[in-house]
């Protein structure tokens, strides 16, 4: 079977990556952050605009590397033009949000063994070290626990799954009542007042040493 093996994306950082697919046996844990919808009422992802839904969600692919050349241009004009910095206020809340936009998904998508995750950026992205994710999961930010399931890519930092389902929540700090109270009404998931509370009831799955990145050691 032929493999498209695409050039990461580069706007991805470090640390989510290896030399190998997984197919983990879970329950397995990661700590993410989220942004919230202009509605108000819905979980996004912070570098793309993916719309969490209650339940399983699937990973898309949206590394224009894998387009042609003609393709690859139109695709991220329409990314650039579409690209948006939210700024709006819901009950006396500002926020600010830079938020790429959901292009259709390329495919075939990480759900197809027919496209290589690990030779790609794509896939829910969640941390397994709680220190290496302060940066990325801040207390302005709504952070929860996802499950990750189906095919993986381990990294040193964090996972990169196809499946993914958030199962717990910790809302942003100074978030109003009214805003959390129909967030945690959709997504209907254990809500905690702390990430390290979140991270003693659903444990981060760590990698095991095979699944890591070889690294020449002369």
């Amino acid at each position: 079977m032929d493999r498209d093996r695409p050039d990461r994306n580069p706007m991805h950082q470090p640390g989510f990556e290896s030399d190998t697919h997984a197919t983990v046996i879970g329950p397995n844990y990661g700590i993410r952050a989220f942004n919230i919808d202009p509605s108000g009422i819905v979980l996004t992802g912070i570098t793309y605009g993916y719309r969490w839904t209650p339940g399983l969600n699937t990973a898309q692919c949206q590394n224009p590397t894998r387009l042609s050349v003609n393709a690859r241009t139109k695709h991220r004009r329409a990314q650039v033009n579409g690209t948006k910095l939210y700024r709006f206020t819901i009950a006396g809340w500002p926020f600010s949000a830079n938020v790429y936009p959901n292009l259709p998904p390329i495919e075939p998508g990480p759900d197809d063994r027919a496209h290589s995750m690990k030779d790609c950026s794509c896939g829910f992205w969640s941390f397994h070290d709680p220190r290496a994710a302060g940066g990325y999961v801040r207390a302005n930010r709504v952070s929860g626990i996802i499950e990750f399931s189906g095919r993986c890519v381990p990294g040193e930092m964090g996972w990169r799954s196809v499946h993914a389902r958030i199962v717990a929540l910790r809302p942003a700090v100074n978030l109003p009542e009214l805003i959390w109270e129909d967030i945690a009404a959709v997504y209907d998931v254990p809500v905690y007042r702390t990430d390290e509370e979140m991270v003693n009831d659903f444990p981060l799955t760590k990698p095991d040493d095979w699944m890591l990145p070889k690294r020449d050691t002369q």
